[in-house]
């Protein structure tokens, strides 16, 4: 997992202001600049994940901001859990996934995507699997095995690629607003 950390600098006087703010009045300021930052990270996850049926780029996200032992703050962005469903072919041929309601009513043969099941597959790839003479079933009129046989796959680490490419950006809007935010509540 990629994660960075906002240092504040620039203008000493804000700096004071913010340590001289109580640690309520801190978290009032910094809460939501860290979820507008982990909104502009997921933003750009979605912009950037591969489009096979259109699910995985639905389910990026950012998670719940979180506060660890009363001053660190931390939020996530990443797959977000409850975007199980069932996926078709079009007319014209494409991958689309259903709907929550379309996935319930499918009966057992249709076909599930899961993207907190195969995010690691699609950022990491995968090797090629032949089946073995073990534990397979055998055709003689083919002369081949039959089993889980599945073609390697290249890693795409769009995720990696995005992160390093906004974090920049988004650390410094952040302490751009941060400067301003921190002196209204410093006034007040």
């Amino acid at each position: 997992m990629r994660e960075f950390t906002i240092n504040f600098t620039g203008d000493l006087d804000v700096l004071r202001r913010l340590e001289a703010l109580p640690a309520r009045a801190q978290q009032r300021v910094l809460k939501p600049l860290m979820r507008e930052g982990a909104r502009q990270i997921a933003a750009a996850a979605k912009s950037e994940a591969p489009a096979r049926t259109g699910l995985l780029a639905t389910s990026l996200g950012p998670s719940k901001l979180r506060t660890y032992s009363g001053t660190q703050l931390f939020v996530a962005v990443g797959v977000r859990r409850g975007f199980r469903r069932a996926i078709h072919r079009t007319a014209r041929g494409t991958l689309r996934y259903r709907s929550k309601k379309a996935t319930a009513a499918a009966g057992p043969d249709a076909q599930i995507a899961n993207p907190v099941k195969y995010l690691h597959l699609v950022t990491g790839g995968r090797k090629a699997v032949a089946a073995a003479a073990r534990k397979s079933l055998y055709s003689a009129m083919e002369g081949r095995f039959f089993g889980r046989s599945v073609a390697a796959a290249a890693p795409n680490p769009f995720m990696t690629r995005m992160f390093d490419s906004v974090a920049g950006s988004v650390v410094a809007n952040i302490t751009a607003r941060a400067a301003v935010l921190i002196e209204a509540e410093a006034a007040e």
